[in-house]
C-alpha cells in the first residue's frame, strides 16, 4: 500500500514560495550555475519546486529553504564541471 502525504499551505506561504523560487532562480543565473535556457526547462523548475515543498513541510524558514535549494544545485554543477575537466 502506498501512502501519499498531502500538504496544505496558506496563501501567504504560497506567495513566499513563489518569491523564494524567483530568488533561487535569480541567484543560480547570476552565479552562472544555470543558463537562462536551462533554468526555464521544465525539469529544473520541477525539481526545485519538489524540493521546496519537501523542505517547507519540515518547518524551515524562507532563508533556510533558499539555502537548501541553491546549495545542492550549485554543488552538482560544480562537480559536473570538474568531471568534464578531467576528460
Amino acid at each position: 500500500m502506498n501512502i501519499v502525504l498531502r500538504y496544505a499551505f496558506t496563501p501567504e506561504a504560497l506567495s513566499t514560495f513563489d518569491k523564494t523560487m524567483d530568488e533561487v532562480c535569480d541567484e543560480l543565473l547570476a552565479d552562472g550555475v544555470v543558463s537562462p535556457a536551462n533554468l526555464h526547462a521544465d525539469q529544473i523548475r520541477a525539481d526545485l519546486a519538489r524540493k521546496l515543498m519537501s523542505i517547507a513541510s519540515s518547518g524551515r524558514d524562507a532563508k533556510q529553504i533558499k539555502q537548501l535549494l541553491v546549495r545542492p544545485v550549485r554543488n552538482e554543477r560544480q562537480a559536473a564541471k570538474r568531471r568534464m575537466g578531467r576528460h
